[in-house]
């Protein structure tokens, strides 16, 4: 890969020393906005966490946090 910074998509980025940066928005996403089998991280700023909102192939929707503070 050459020289640089690589932006593989939107809010996702790599650079030559291969560390993966990637955008996390401070809202809460909508559960219908994930198809079964999806993962989506978001930044909570208020509460110092880092969140991840799964939804299951039955449709279930589980939410987990890391404290980041």
């Amino acid at each position: 890969m050459a020289k640089g910074t690589k932006h593989i998509s939107h809010g996702i980025k790599v650079n030559d020393d291969q560390q993966v940066y990637i955008k996390c928005l401070d809202e809460v996403p909508v559960n219908a906005t994930l198809a079964n089998g999806e993962v989506v991280i978001y930044l909570d700023e208020g509460a110092n966490e880092l969140k991840f909102k799964a939804k299951y192939s039955n449709g279930n929707v589980s939410i987990g946090t890391l404290s980041i503070s």
